[in-house]
């Protein structure tokens, strides 16, 4: 399994405007940036994992767009 279409964005305000907009299917974010995005600016969206923190910061999530093909059996909240 590989990566494509990877994009850079230079700031969450086009990160969450992309996948509001279904251009993107997910992102990596900081755990907090996570929290609020999925409560507040994409309701719709799940955090589906957070990855293990290291000495250097808070660890890191991934949001996913609900019922999205990349993650099977995701459910709907």
């Amino acid at each position: 399994m590989g990566v494509a279409d990877v994009a850079v964005y230079d700031d969450q305000v086009g990160v969450f405007q992309a996948m509001q907009a279904g251009q993107i299917d997910a992102t990596v974010a900081a755990v907090p940036t996570a929290l609020f995005a999925t409560a507040v600016q994409i309701p719709e969206a799940s955090i589906v994992a957070i990855l293990p923190p290291d000495a250097a910061d808070e660890g890191h999530g991934l949001i996913f767009e609900q019922g999205s093909p990349l993650i099977p059996g995701l459910m709907p909240r």
